[in-house]
């Protein structure tokens, strides 16, 4: 199975099921994502965004979304999230993550 994205009026193969799994692993909700396609559909946008601005393989952005607790954030925040800018959210990303690794040094 695939997971397509459109962005930009771009048709983009995301993930194949595995990644899916993958990213979705671990988290209570997981289920209810599975059931909503749109919070895994801004997932995946977030993602495959986040991929582009830091020339990242998706595996990598997987691996510091898990690492750094953003898929968490992004699914518990996604009703304010997802109606922002690309560019706004990846910046947001970005400040969580560097938020992150603030907290985890003190």
């Amino acid at each position: 199975m695939q997971i397509f994205l459109c962005s930009s009026n771009i048709l983009c193969n995301f993930a194949p099921q595995n990644m899916i799994n993958r990213f979705l692993e671990g988290y209570e909700s997981s289920k209810d994502i599975m059931n909503d396609s749109d919070k895994l559909y801004f997932l995946s946008f977030c993602v495959e965004a986040y991929k582009m601005r830091h020339n990242m393989s998706g595996e990598a952005v997987l691996n510091l979304f898990d690492e750094k607790g953003v898929t968490q954030y992004l699914i518990e925040y996604y009703d304010v999230l997802h109606t922002q800018s690309e560019k706004w959210i990846v910046a947001e990303i970005d400040e969580f993550i560097q938020n992150h690794d603030t907290i985890s040094r003190k």
